[in-house]
């Protein structure tokens, strides 16, 4: 009797050994993919239907059910009147992570309020998410005292954190940053940035850095650079085109309540990405097409002193980065 006892004991300890066994292996094949949404310019305080337009974007990462969503920038203001804009986001469930944009200092705020109204660790930081690393940059800083306009620079003090931060990972690592490491609109040293991106190698001598996702620049393109994927993410809303290209694409009462709508050009509907990344490497960017409310730049005939032609266009690209 005290044998049967015995082994039917040793049984149910195997079992259970073998059902924690399956568990674990579980989890561990939740580590060999992440996927997120991301989002950028979507300036809730320039286009009228910003609410209707990350509502779409919410709701598209939920039913996808993504591991967390990102916006990368020049999301609102960071004050009352983005409030309820703000609500719109919060549906999301999961993990939200928010960047610096340069307009994210709009409407008199400094970053410290930019930076506490949008719950943000720091002006830039890093996380880990199912097994992989993720970087955010803070692209906002001055070169040096005599620079005018917005400044788009990463200071010594950041490249150093940068530096020090990929180095104490062995994690596959994505980086995200507002303005782009591969135009010349883009972050003034962007040069120093991409080389520590690239020349921090894994122990079995592959770039650490997967990816870099910029927004900022309202186009769609990929470009690898020394082993790296940088890729900008369009914008949410619309290509700004600017006060020589002044017209009209909504009703009066739209364009009056909303002054600067005219110096843009619209997209219908919402644009932003769903990406999906893998333990191999492999980059899934899964986008969104629409089309242009009223006149394209093209129909102006709009030239960019920093942009390829083809890169302006109501979309973003579905890729597959390896």
């Amino acid at each position: 009797m005290f044998t049967k006892i015995v082994k039917s004991a040793l049984f149910i300890v195997v079992l259970f050994t073998v059902l924690l066994g399956c568990t674990n292996s579980k989890v561990t094949d939740k580590n060999t993919s992440v996927s997120f949404g991301i989002c950028t310019d979507v300036h809730h305080n320039v286009i009228h239907d910003a609410p209707r337009r990350l509502g779409i974007f919410v709701d598209d990462m939920t039913d996808k059910k993504a591991d967390f969503i990102i916006e990368m920038g020049d999301f609102c203001y960071p004050d009352s009147t983005s409030n309820d804009f703000m609500e719109v986001f919060n549906r999301f469930k999961n993990d939200k992570y928010f960047m610096l944009g340069n307009h994210d200092r709009d409407n008199g705020v400094t970053w410290e309020q930019s930076i506490k109204y949008f719950g943000m660790p720091a002006p830039y930081y890093s996380f880990d998410k199912n097994g992989f690393h993720f970087i955010v940059l803070n692209g906002n800083e001055f070169a040096d005292t005599t620079q005018n306009g917005y400044p788009r620079n990463i200071s010594d003090k950041q490249l150093n954190w940068l530096k020090n931060d990929l180095i104490k990972t062995e994690k596959k690592t994505v980086v995200f940053v507002h303005q782009s490491l591969f135009d010349s609109h883009g972050v003034i040293n962007q040069d120093t940035v991409r080389n520590i991106l690239s020349g921090q190698l894994t122990t079995d001598g592959k770039h650490k850095v997967l990816v870099c996702f910029n927004g900022h620049s309202h186009v769609d393109a990929a470009k690898k650079i020394d082993g790296v994927w940088y890729v900008a993410i369009n914008s949410m809303s619309y290509f700004w085109v600017g006060g020589a290209h002044k017209h009209k694409s909504y009703s009066d009462a739209v364009h009056k309540e909303n002054p600067w709508i005219e110096y843009v050009c619209p997209y219908k509907e919402p644009l932003y990405a769903f990406v999906t990344i893998n333990k191999n490497g492999t980059i899934s960017i899964k986008g969104r097409k629409t089309e242009w409310v009223g006149p394209s730049p093209a129909s102006y005939n709009f030239k960019s002193d920093y942009y390829q032609p083809e890169w302006i266009a109501p979309q973003v690209s579905d890729r597959e980065l390896k």
